[in-house]
């Protein structure tokens, strides 16, 4: 089949709200997040059939919109340990300091 051929093959974002996995996620998670999750994986499985494949089908579709949405709302933010100040201050205030330290030149 022809890449054209494939690119109909692609539903709309309409039609993959109305799949009852992307609506269950819309009730999670709201209207946007969702759109965007499904606009992001029809790009990519778009850009995927351009490159030379074949659509996939509805429900590898559906496990894309899944891993586009997860990503989304995966938090950036990661627990970290602040040891800065151990490291920069331990033994500062009883560090033995050299006689030439003290003598002005």
């Amino acid at each position: 089949m022809s890449t054209s051929d494939e690119l109909r093959k692609l539903p709309s974002v309409d039609k993959m709200l109305q799949d009852p996995n992307v609506a269950r996620w819309v009730e999670a998670y709201g209207d946007d997040l969702v759109v965007d999750a499904v606009r992001e994986a029809l790009s990519g499985l778009r850009e995927d059939i351009n490159e030379g494949a074949s659509y996939p089908g509805g429900s590898q579709a559906v496990d894309r919109v899944q891993a586009c949405l997860e990503a989304i709302v995966q938090p950036t933010l990661r627990p970290i340990i602040n040891a800065t100040g151990v490291v920069l201050h331990t033994n500062l205030g009883r560090a033995p300091l050299m006689l030439r330290a003290f003598s002005v030149a």
